[in-house]
């Protein structure tokens, strides 16, 4: 039923437990299987210097949690975004279909980890502010021109970063906007093409 591979982080798991002063904390959970997961990550600058785990559950979401820490310890904010439950699925060579569930599980804690980070929901610690890069601020500014029209709705976005090799920009989308339904349309419709209007190097904007 489960890989040799999904055994062994089951049995020995790695990075497992709370993490003291822990800069970014997300948990998340599955009210149809009872499974609870909770990430505690360690953030230096933008990179994810350390990350725990803390899971309530089957041996495939311990394993999960195990293998998920693994692929992102050591990353940047940014990589860490780009990592999806297919990924987790792989590097465990595989789960049970009724198993897959527990890998986007714990994805989400992960993802729910750093936005409450970017969000500024967990104190950061005091270092100096990265200064932008000229086409970051020219992103940026290209942002501030869309704000407007979601404030007046009540909602509101945040530049996270942006990966000048592939292109991709990551912002974070606040207020009335997280959680909203339409803001996939809003996304892609209205913020990706007025920012790729604005600096052709942007070739996708993702929300975290």
């Amino acid at each position: 039923m489960y890989t040799d591979k999904v055994i062994a982080h089951f049995k020995h798991p790695h990075n497992q437990g709370a993490l003291k002063n822990a800069d970014a904390i997300g948990e998340e959970g599955n009210p149809n299987c009872g499974d609870i997961m909770k990430m505690y990550l360690k953030i230096d600058g933008d990179v994810i210097s350390d990350i725990k785990f803390e899971t309530l559950g089957c041996a495939a979401a311990i394993a999960v949690s195990s293998s998920l820490t693994d692929l992102v310890k050591g990353k940047t904010i940014a990589e860490a975004l780009e990592v999806t439950k297919d990924d987790v699925v792989n590097d465990l060579g595989g789960l049970p279909a009724v198993k897959i569930h527990c890998s986007m599980l714990g994805v989400d804690a992960l993802k729910t980890a750093l936005h409450n980070y970017l969000s500024g929901k967990v104190e950061k610690k005091n270092e100096p502010e990265k200064k932008l890069s000229p086409l970051e601020e020219k992103i940026v500014a290209a942002l501030d021109e869309i704000r407007p029209s979601l404030q007046a709705d009540g909602g509101d976005l945040e530049f996270v970063s942006f990966d000048e090799a592939t292109g991709i920009l990551h912002i974070a989308l606040t207020g009335a906007c997280l959680g909203c339904p339409m803001s996939g349309i809003t996304l892609k419709q209205g913020i990706e093409a007025e920012v790729m209007m604005a600096v052709p190097e942007v070739k996708e904007v993702k929300a975290v």
